[in-house]
This record gives C-alpha cells, structure tokens and sequence, in this order.
C-alpha cells in the first residue's frame, strides 16, 4: 500500500510540473509580443495625427501644433527685408546716376549685376533655412521636442553637402531674376524641390547628386499613387516664394514630404 501510495503521488507531482513549460512559453510569447507593439508604436508615431486622414490634412493639423517653426524663416523674412531695401536705395541711386548723365548701358548693367548678387544671396540664405525648418519638422513629425540650435547642428553636420545644394539654388534665384513675371514661380517650385533633397540628405544620407535624382524619383511617386499630396505640395511650394505666406508654407511643406517619407519607408 505504501509502494502504491508513494507511486500515486510521484504521478500527481509530474501531472502538477507538467504545465510549467507551455506557461514559460506563454510568458516569452507575451514578452515578445509585448516588444512587437512597442515597436509597432515607435514605428506609427508619425500616424498619431488623423490616421484616417490625407496627407495635407494631417500636416495642416501638426503644423497648427508646431507653429513655432515658423521662426527660422522669420529670420529669413527680416533678412530678405534688409537686402531688398538696400536693393531699393542703389535703384535709386542708379536713378540719380542716370539724371546726372551716367551712361544708361552702364547703369543697366550695374542693375543686371545687383540683381544677380541680390537672387544669390537671397537663395542660398533660403536653402539653408529650409535645411533648418526641415530638421525641426522631422522631430515633429516623429513626436520629439526640437530647437532652431539643435537642427542647425545637425545641418552643420551635413556642411558640405548642404552647401553645395544652397549654391545651387542661388544660382537659380540668379538665373530667374531675369524673368521677373515668372521668378517667383519658378523661384517657389525650386523651393519645393529643395525642401525634398533636404528631406533625402536628412532623413536618408544620400549625397547632393543622388538627392537631386531622387527627388525627381519622389515625385514620380507622389503623382502615380497620390495625386492629392502632390497637388497639395506644389501649391504650397509655389507660394513659398511669396514674403509673409512663406512663413506658412516652408514649414508646411516640411512636414508634408517629412510625413510622406516616413510613412512611404514604413509600408
């Protein structure tokens, strides 16, 4: 009776330790699902505004959010000021010239000169105020806190390459000023394809010829699978060369390829 007893309770004792390993298993399943949602919610964190929601819809609502980062081109607002009114007073003093008998040929060509500075300058300090804009959006984008001194330093890590694309879009300023009627279209579409190569160079490392490239791939992609964003950031590119609505519409810009590269990457 007592062999019998014994052999009764060592068979209780196994059928009790039986379920311990698919318990442990559940455990790990759990953790492993428990890091998979985690990871799920670092990866949608762009999603957080209007899911349901176009594109253009949901960079209207974080930028309304994030309106500070209409500051770096307040500053660019105020410099662009400043040139224009020193722009004024050589006019004039081109004006004066012409009354006191200076040759017309050689004030034109003076003109002609200053503008080209004048468009220069006026490029290169817009493409790097993008640069900044488009650093402080991509932290908004993610969820993250940013400062005007934070993306300047992750700019000026990128010197080279974001010098070499603000040269180009200076001389591109320089090229349109001759088409007065037209430079601020074409002035306002070459922000917009600016602001996409910055988003390359930031967000994906790729050098300034590879940028240029790509944001021709970008778009190709915008008008074959949303024409809606693309329709949306175009307009908004258009009148980023447009002093005071340029405070809306950099930063919108922004965050509207920001939102549209994140979550393209992601699918």
């Amino acid at each position: 009776m007592e062999g019998t007893t014994s052999s009764s309770s060592v068979a209780q004792g196994s059928a009790a330790s039986a379920p311990q390993p698919p318990q442990n298993q559940a455990t790990s399943t759990g953790s492993s699902s428990a890091a998979g949602e985690g990871q799920t919610n670092q990866t949608s964190a762009s999603q957080a505004v209007g899911s349901g929601q176009s594109f253009a819809e949901r960079a209207i609502e974080l930028f309304m959010r994030h309106w500070t980062l209409v500051f770096p081109v307040v500053g660019l607002l105020v410099l662009e000021l400043i040139i224009y009114l020193v722009g004024g007073l050589f006019s004039l003093g081109l004006g004066l010239g012409l009354a006191f008998g200076f040759h017309p040929f050689a004030l034109l060509v003076t003109d002609i000169i200053f503008s080209i500075v004048t468009g220069f300058v006026v490029g290169i300090l817009t493409a790097f105020v993008v640069a900044i804009v488009l650093e402080e959006s991509k932290s908004a984008v993610s969820g993250k806190t940013f400062t005007i001194g934070g993306a300047w330093k992750e700019v000026k890590a990128r010197m080279g390459v974001a010098s070499a694309v603000a040269v180009g879009l200076g001389i591109v300023f320089a090229l349109f000023s001759f088409a007065p009627f037209a430079s601020w279209l074409l002035d306002g579409l070459s922000i917009g394809y600016v602001t996409i190569m910055f988003a390359l160079i930031c967000g994906g490392g790729k050098g300034a010829g590879d940028s240029l490239r790509g944001a021709a791939v970008v778009y190709s992609k915008m008008a074959d699978k949303d024409g809606l964003t693309l329709l949306a950031y175009l307009i908004s590119s258009v009148l980023s060369a447009i002093p005071i609505l340029n405070l809306a519409t950099i930063p919108y810009n922004a965050i509207l390829i920001n939102l549209y590269q994140t979550e393209a990457s992601a699918v």
